[in-house]
């Protein structure tokens, strides 16, 4: 699941948001490569102050380059 994150421009990324499990930076990958081909400048949130107006795709290639580096990839 990508979440966005209460700074509005990164996101993470969880297997579980209730039990804040995240997840491995292989799965990451694979979202990246299967959003990446959509058209798309929003991602919404089930928090309403949570939402990216504009620039989703970057900030989702930014959020997942960092969280691999940060998981050690």
């Amino acid at each position: 699941m990508i979440h966005v994150v209460p700074d509005p421009q990164p996101v993470s990324f969880m297997y579980s948001y209730p039990n804040p499990i995240p997840l491995p930076p292989a799965a990451v990958e694979g979202i990246v490569q299967t959003v990446m081909p959509l058209e798309f400048d929003r991602i919404y949130s089930h928090f309403s102050d949570r939402e990216i107006t504009t620039g989703a795709k970057d900030a989702i290639r930014r959020s997942a380059e960092r969280y691999t580096r940060a998981a050690g990839w």
